[in-house]
């Protein structure tokens, strides 16, 4: 049995031998025989399109910083498949086989994550959740979806009873589900998260993406709120723009709340936060900084960052495969 999450910037698969990760993007360049002897001398995965090379996955994103003028595509986009990249499906079933390879045994049982519907966009998840289905039943596995936030909690609520609020902020989207007893009692997302921070510090700095990623994944700066210390333009962007985000969130939990009958919990409950795009220093800080500034209308017991947020989703995964197999 497997975990897998299958998030916009990045996919992991966790199961009994540990973990593997892979970047969900690809870098097309042109096919010459002089290119396709270098990457299978050097081992670089890529997909061959219409006599295109499609270089897959963190080696991807080495080149594109190489190649400064070129952008990466992305099968995926604010948390659902791409629907301006033709080649999006068998991309993405490269990057499933290259981690989790074909079943061993005949319906090896798969749990992989969804997002919540989102609820600042018009647009479905059911589509995305069938074809990410079909790609791993091809590979001889039997696949079950889980939403995202709630696989989140499944690794990082079980000291507080599964029982609390778990945040998942990706790349594409920011996930949140309210959990009791380990059932999900409220489970939405909302489009602004890691990709939107990289579009606007790329469009106001005059870089490309893939630099505005580059400086928010570096971690040689903070964007804690109380600090003094000196950043770059580009660092300063990245900070607006995760306030931003975090002031956009939270702005959206209370409304949800504010039109959803709430569960009325006996004790104050954990807000868990996990996801590549909370691991740039600083960050729980800007969360606390910005949650203090809003009136919650529960009570909260403590705010954290999960253990390894990059991979507490498909850790979460693993979990509801193990408890399905028993």
């Amino acid at each position: 049995m497997k975990g897998l999450d299958c998030g916009t910037g990045n996919f992991v698969a966790v199961d009994e031998n540990g973990m593997r990760l892979q970047r969900n993007a690809f870098l097309t360049i042109d096919k010459t025989t002089t290119t396709t002897r270098q990457l299978n001398l050097l081992k670089v995965p890529y997909v061959e399109i219409n006599n295109r090379l499609h270089i897959i996955g963190k080696k991807a994103y080495e080149y594109a910083q190489v190649f400064g003028n070129k952008e990466l595509s992305r099968p995926m986009s604010q948390g659902l498949l791409n629907p301006t990249e033709q080649d999006a499906f068998p991309v993405l079933r490269e990057i499933i086989l290259g981690l989790v390879g074909k079943a061993e045994k005949e319906k090896e049982r798969i749990v992989y994550c969804v997002p919540g519907k989102p609820i600042d966009k018009v647009q479905e998840v059911n589509y995305h959740e069938d074809v990410l289905k079909q790609i791993i039943d091809s590979l001889g596995y039997e696949a079950r979806a889980i939403n995202e936030a709630i696989a989140l909690g499944l690794a990082g609520l079980q000291t507080a009873g599964l029982t609390g609020i778990s945040i998942s902020m990706g790349a594409g989207m920011c996930n949140l589900a309210i959990m009791y007893a380990g059932m999900s009692t409220l489970e939405f997302s909302v489009a602004k998260s890691g990709d939107w921070i990289d579009e606007n510090v790329a469009r106001d700095c005059g870089i490309s993406s893939a630099k505005a990623q580059y400086i928010k994944e570096a971690g040689d700066y903070t964007i804690a709120p109380t600090s003094d210390v000196e950043r770059t333009r580009e660092q300063q962007a990245v900070k607006t723009y995760y306030e931003a985000m975090v002031r956009y969130l939270l702005s959206n939990i209370a409304n949800q709340f504010a039109s959803t009958s709430m569960p009325n919990f006996p004790d104050a409950v954990p807000i868990i936060i996990g996801g590549g795009s909370s691991m740039v220093n600083g960050f729980i800080d800007v969360f606390k900084d910005q949650f203090q500034q809003k009136q919650f209308p529960l009570e909260i017991s403590e705010i954290k960052l999960v253990d390894e947020p990059l991979t507490a989703v498909a850790r979460g995964c693993y979990v509801e495969a193990q408890l399905e197999e028993n």
